[in-house]
């Protein structure tokens, strides 16, 4: 969503379309990744929209560093990761867990 902000892309627009493609998508965000948010710069708006949809907080139990917890967790549920961290992307990739990304700062996209 940060990065959504940044290059001022709708969210929820690339995220209907998306669900045009993929089908319907749930989004959760780790509790951890809350606090995190709090720390960058950009993160204020994206915390408001947050708070007004049907974005839900969940609980991951931490193993590891904020990457390794997602990961683990995205592959035990079977769930693709949202997140622009290209040493992130090379390492869900080599796991085989589905990512999505903002490509060329204009739209999503899924591997």
């Amino acid at each position: 969503m940060i990065d959504c902000i940044r290059f001022r892309l709708d969210f929820f627009e690339h995220l209907s379309r998306l669900e045009d493609d993929e089908g319907k998508i749930e989004i959760f965000i780790p509790n951890f990744c809350i606090d995190e948010t709090r720390k960058i710069k950009d993160a204020k708006l994206a915390l408001q929209l947050l708070k007004n949809t049907r974005i839900s907080m969940i609980d991951i139990e931490r193993c590891g560093s904020i990457d390794n917890s997602i990961l683990c967790y995205a592959k035990e549920h079977d769930y693709a990761v949202a997140t622009n961290d290209k040493k992130f992307l090379d390492e869900l990739k080599k796991e085989h867990v589905r990512a999505v990304r903002i490509k060329q700062r204009k739209y999503f996209d899924v591997y």
